[in-house]
């Protein structure tokens, strides 16, 4: 295969995505169209059914022709039975050639990925006679692969670290949902004097909360080490909760009033809060990072291709 028949079968594949989308456009638009039919002829059963009855029920076709409406009647009812056909016998021509439009582009489809399976073997063909060019063109190819290698690397680093802050960020709201239920419990023992139903209910929910941040803290130091092994990550994050020393450091010990433990609460709500503000910011330049190394990665393999197909 020379250069200029390869260059054209990679602009034929270069537009198989575009017609895969097509094809899911194209399946959702007959689902739509299939179920407009089925109501469709529902309607058209209906009509029929209505202009049967009035030439069968004997009293009313007697009631109607006293009254001199029974042609007017009739011809109203096949009138509107004529029109439910009409639509049903539209959609039904429609769902029809959805579905040879279907057949078609399936057909495409399935020609260019024919075709891509050629092109990608000749580019593989080609690219291992690249590795083994000792010149100019090998040496950049071998350097491009190379580059190629430490930004999946990278980008394998930064998903692992987004893996694990969404998992930060969801243990938070657990925390968090648990400490606003707490809130409401010691709320309602500083204007009522709740009794130990209240208390337990409180204790139960600072307690798993507690649990919640021990796992949080070790998630936490996962998180950190992650972001340490993204190269060049460079986000203002000072992630941390002292929850050996600090937070409910004091749920089980000299607790004076329902409102000291309701600020308290209060007080872990905002340190919870501001943790979830900068494990979020770390999330928005990861995601920035993970959109860059893609970015970089699509360029290092359109440049090996073009060295590929100019071989």
């Amino acid at each position: 295969m020379n250069n200029i028949e390869l260059r054209e079968l990679k602009l034929r594949v270069e537009s198989l995505p575009v017609l895969e989308n097509r094809l899911m456009t194209l399946e959702k638009t007959i689902s739509a169209a299939n179920e407009e039919m089925d109501i469709l002829l529902k309607a058209f059963e209906k009509e029929k059914r209505d202009v049967e009855k009035i030439k069968r029920d004997s009293f009313s076709v007697m009631l109607i022709k006293f009254m001199g409406r029974y042609e007017e009647r009739v011809e109203k009812e096949i009138g509107e039975e004529l029109g439910a056909k009409l639509k049903y016998d539209k959609i039904v021509e429609r769902c029809k050639q959805l579905q040879e439009d279907k057949g078609a582009l399936i057909g495409r489809i399935e020609i260019l990925k024919k075709e891509k399976r050629e092109y990608q073997n000749e580019l593989s063909q080609r690219a291992m006679q690249l590795k083994y060019d000792h010149g100019a063109l090998g040496q950049q190819y071998f350097e491009l692969e190379e580059k190629a290698g430490k930004v999946s690397k990278e980008l394998i680093e930064i998903k692992e670290a987004e893996t694990l802050g969404v998992r930060v960020i969801n243990k938070i709201a657990a925390i968090r949902e648990h400490l606003k239920s707490a809130e409401n419990w010691a709320t309602f023992d500083v204007f009522t004097r709740g009794g130990i139903i209240s208390h337990m209910a409180k204790y139960e929910h600072l307690d798993t909360a507690a649990s919640e941040c021990h796992h949080l803290t070790a998630l936490l130091e996962d998180f950190k080490k992650e972001l340490r092994d993204v190269k060049g990550f460079s986000a203002p994050v000072h992630l941390g909760i002292d929850t050996g020393t600090r937070v409910f450091d004091f749920w089980f010990d000299n607790i004076f009033t329902d409102l000291s433990i309701r600020d308290k609460i209060r007080r872990d709500q905002e340190q919870i809060d501001l943790l979830d503000t900068e494990v979020k910011k770390a999330l928005e330049e990861l995601k920035n990072a993970k959109k860059l190394a893609g970015e970089t990665l699509y360029k290092i393999e359109v440049t090996k291709e073009e060295l590929i197909i100019n071989l």
